[in-house]
């Protein structure tokens, strides 16, 4: 049996050293223990599970039809919000309804007994009544004003009078009730304030932010 044969072993001379530089050729391909694809793409570069025709056109089925249902979806949403928007009042339109009974009886009641002035008056404190009830059941209420502090935020002062019975900026009267929904401002309250004696009375500058402030006395 022959043996094996040696592998000749050639040394590079100096000269071979100094032309190429000595360095080690670099390792190309795939690292160790890895090969490449036909794509150039290693292993671990390459999916781990290639689609096969039948799989793709079945995510393509759901993608279409979620798309579909995404669009479906934003439509109804936005009818559902027109719809919202546009029929917003019917629960206020319908507690409104049987005060508007009420004050079609009054009238056809004043209209046949026109003397009986009590029955009319009654009717018309009823519907009041009613109405108030309404607005409530949908938050809204008067504002709190006569004998209050004046408060520009709920209150608009429509004259200043002097008063030796109350302090300075307090509502004397109310000429126009104003109304509050939840925490906003529906209609400020018009309201008479009061300011200290021996200036006379004066209407409220409209424009002026404050009240209680020096202006102009009235003339003759």
């Amino acid at each position: 049996m022959m043996g094996k044969k040696k592998k000749k072993i050639v040394i590079p001379d100096p000269d071979e050293v100094n032309r190429y530089g000595g360095a080690e050729p670099q390792e190309t391909g795939a690292p160790h223990g890895e090969s490449e694809s036909p794509e150039g793409l290693s292993q671990q570069e390459a999916p781990a599970e290639m689609l096969s025709n039948e799989d793709a056109e079945n995510w393509k089925d759901k993608f279409l039809r979620a798309k579909a249902e995404l669009v479906n979806f934003q439509r109804r949403a936005e009818r559902e919000r027109g719809d919202a928007i546009r029929y917003a009042v019917v629960p206020f339109a319908r507690a409104l309804l049987p005060i508007l009974d009420d004050l079609e009886r009054v009238i056809e009641s004043g209209r046949t007994h026109p003397d009986n002035a009590q029955a009319i008056l009654e009717g018309v404190q009823l519907s009041l009544a009613n109405l108030l009830k309404a607005l409530r059941d949908m938050h809204v209420v008067p504002i709190e004003a006569e004998g209050a502090h004046f408060d520009p935020h709920v209150h608009e002062a429509m004259m200043e009078q002097p008063s030796d019975e109350h302090p300075e900026r307090v509502v004397l009267q109310v000429l126009q009730k104003g109304y509050l929904l939840h925490d906003r401002v529906l209609r400020p309250a018009k309201v008479i304030v009061s300011r200290p004696t021996g200036q006379g009375i004066e209407e409220a500058d409209p424009e002026s932010p404050e009240v209680g402030e020096e202006g102009a006395e009235p003339t003759d």
